[in-house]
């Protein structure tokens, strides 16, 4: 069984090179996990918010079902986009709070997709 993979780098780069033990709890690594619906608004297409995600984010798809996602400035911060419309937001971060998640982390990844999320 083959998988395809397409690996994305963005066109932006780290602003910080900053330790991730440093901002991981080793206790529980997972701090906050948020499920979303998506429709398509900036993005018209699958494709269209491939290319938009190609200049924020680095991103893999696998065989055209979903992608994962993370941001170049804090990678512990991952997202998983499925075509079937659902996003899940993982946060691994200690100093993101579920509110600064839900509300600049939310229309952070609006602007970066193209895409309009409604939290499930």
């Amino acid at each position: 069984m083959s998988v395809e993979v397409s690996i994305m780098k963005p066109e932006i780069e780290p602003a910080t090179y900053e330790s991730i033990d440093a901002r991981v709890s080793r206790h529980f690594p997972i701090r906050h996990v948020l499920i979303y619906k998506w429709e398509f608004d900036k993005a018209k297409s699958w494709e269209d918010v491939k290319k938009i995600m190609g200049r924020y984010y680095y991103w893999i798809e696998a065989k055209d079902e979903s992608i994962v996602f993370t941001a170049p400035v804090k990678p512990t911060v991952i997202g998983i986009l499925r075509k079937n419309g659902e996003l899940i937001v993982i946060n691994m971060d200690k100093h993101y709070s579920l509110q600064k998640i839900e509300g600049v982390g939310k229309k952070y990844i609006e602007k970066n997709t193209g895409l309009k999320l409604k939290k499930v």
